[in-house]
């Protein structure tokens, strides 16, 4: 719901959510960017093409550790 919610916040910038359970795809206009910019706040994300980034937490992952993924990608697409 959350992520969802993001694409309400920034729908300039995020154009399609894609996926089922923890494996998402985030359809953005340069994934790159954002990839470098999650990493440099601690977030693990990976590039799926040019214009789509990939969500794929760990299985063991808590709700507090996806609140905060939440958190980071809401301060960079803020910040984009």
């Amino acid at each position: 719901k959350q992520i969802h919610d993001l694409k309400d916040k920034y729908s300039n910038k995020i154009h399609d959510i894609r996926g089922k359970g923890y494996m998402i795809g985030i359809s953005v206009d340069d994934a790159l960017a954002i990839t470098h910019s999650a990493r440099d706040k601690g977030l693990l994300i990976v590039p799926a093409g040019h214009n789509t980034i990939r969500l794929l937490p760990p299985l063991i992952a808590e709700e507090t550790h996806l609140n905060q993924s939440i958190k980071i990608l809401d301060s960079i697409f803020k910040d984009a």
